[in-house]
């Protein structure tokens, strides 16, 4: 089942998504995170899918796109959402999920590491080579 870690030190969120989960248990974990602890709404999100063999829905994304909608907060602030995964297609979601969360920013990288070191390049300023 999806599970997530709070790193409150650093401000992000980590999800991750195992070979068993789908779109509506992600859905469901991530909207019921934001419920149980609104404040993590403006905290960056690394979702970890490097095992995930499951499929997400535009549904899927819109539920969390609506939970996320009732609990946003800090709205000047550009929150980032990074999507560690080997699927080459992911930046299609990416792109597709900007449009549903107006101050987040949804990138994709390889690895946990890979986003975790580009979270901290994009709060530091620097842009990417």
């Amino acid at each position: 089942m999806a599970a997530h870690h709070i790193d409150r030190a650093s401000g992000w969120v980590t999800i991750v998504a195992g070979p068993k989960d789908n779109g509506a248990t992600v859905s469901r974990m991530v909207c019921g995170l934001l419920e149980s602890q609104p404040e993590v709404a403006g905290y960056d999100f690394i979702f970890d899918l490097t095992d995930w063999t499951g499929e997400a829905s535009n549904a899927d994304v819109e539920a969390i796109a609506a939970c996320y909608a009732t609990h946003r907060v800090d709205e000047a602030r550009t929150k980032y959402s990074l999507l560690a995964t080997s699927d080459p297609n992911f930046h299609l979601w990416a792109a597709a999920m900007d449009h549903f969360f107006i101050d987040r920013r949804h990138l994709v990288t390889r690895t946990v590491a890979l986003a975790e070191a580009r979270l901290r390049d994009l709060r530091a300023g620097v842009s990417a080579a």
